[in-house]
């Protein structure tokens, strides 16, 4: 059944568009070069070599190709995958800090984000980040540090270094302990997630350091570059469209439920992360916002479970409503 949920609020329809952003059709086209040419290590787009992002998306972009064919909704699929996959480690963190009820009702909360509907069906790097940075945080707080690293890689090697930076920091503020410094698993990190960097580096030297490292994620977090003019509380708008069948509940939480208050401050650390960088993110960046209401989700749907979600009205009110919404 669940997997029913995650397939239609996630996948269906992915097919409806043609490629709709620039995102879409540059990473696209580097999937079409990739097979054409059979050059699997350097990405190209538009005959240049593509600095600005890491090859993971690409890769699993290749995969799905070969299994279906080169379409829009083949392409498509990673985000939707990743998408169902960020609803199972969702309910998995659930389930670990509170019960199995919430965790099922945490699904139904991320299945009903409309920000998740339209970016699980875009052929952009956030959700497969998403995944692996989720997915890093769990292991870490069950203790399968190991695999936590190995994720953490392929995080790295989905956006860069904030794919690191961030679920890093939530763990601090979870379990405040520094038991993920593992070295097996810092030296896995270091083999998996810089191999493909060690090779760009290699092969270009200065000029692909320059302008990965420092005007992709220097600079444009800095906003130096790439800038656009939505004013400071541009993110508060977004999450708040975001969550809108929600939002009537989430101030009462804090009141109701003082254990929460470790998963407001882990969204807290993701919006004060992301403010310096405010001139220049674009939409798709707030998707991890929400990453913090992944964890928001979670004590976010146990206040509501405790406050009257579990009604035999409430719940599938809203429910309905974001499927007339989808």
């Amino acid at each position: 059944m669940w997997f029913l949920v995650g397939l239609f609020f996630f996948i269906f329809g992915n097919w409806f568009l043609g490629l709709t952003s620039l995102d879409e059709g540059r990473s696209a086209s580097v999937v079409l070069n990739m097979l054409s040419s059979k050059d699997l290590l350097v990405p190209y787009y538009n005959c240049q070599v593509r600095f600005e992002k890491p090859p993971m998306l690409y890769y699993f972009g290749l995969v799905f190709a070969k299994l279906f064919g080169l379409n829009e909704s083949s392409l498509r699929l990673v985000s939707g995958l990743s998408a169902f996959g960020v609803g199972m480690f969702t309910y998995l963190m659930a389930k670990l800090f509170f019960d199995r009820e919430t965790a099922l009702k945490s699904f139904l909360v991320l299945a009903t984000l409309p920000h998740m509907w339209v970016e699980s069906r875009a052929f952009v790097p956030e959700m497969l980040l998403n995944f692996f940075m989720l997915g890093g945080l769990y292991f870490f707080l069950t203790n399968k540090t190991t695999l936590g690293w190995l994720f953490l890689a392929f995080a790295f090697l989905t956006k860069g270094p904030m794919g690191v930076f961030l679920p890093l920091g939530a763990y601090l503020i979870l379990r405040r302990d520094l038991a993920f410094l593992q070295l097996r698993g810092i030296l896995l990190f270091l083999l998996v997630g810089g191999s493909w960097y060690y090779l760009m580096l290699y092969n270009f030297g200065w000029a692909y350091f320059q302008k990965f490292f420092i005007y992709e994620n220097i600079m444009r977090y800095t906003g130096q570059a790439i800038t656009h003019p939505y004013p400071f509380y541009y993110y508060f708008i977004v999450l708040a469209i975001a969550y809108i069948f929600y939002l009537p509940a989430i101030p009462k939480l804090y009141k109701k439920e003082p254990k929460i208050l470790p998963f407001l401050l882990w969204a807290l650390f993701v919006i004060v992360f992301f403010q310096p960088c405010q001139k220049q993110t674009a939409p798709l960046y707030n998707l991890f916002l929400p990453c913090p209401l992944h964890s928001l989700r979670l004590p976010a749907f146990y206040g509501l479970h405790k406050e009257g979600l579990s009604d035999s009205h409430c719940f599938p009110l809203r429910s309905k409503c974001g499927c007339v919404f989808l």
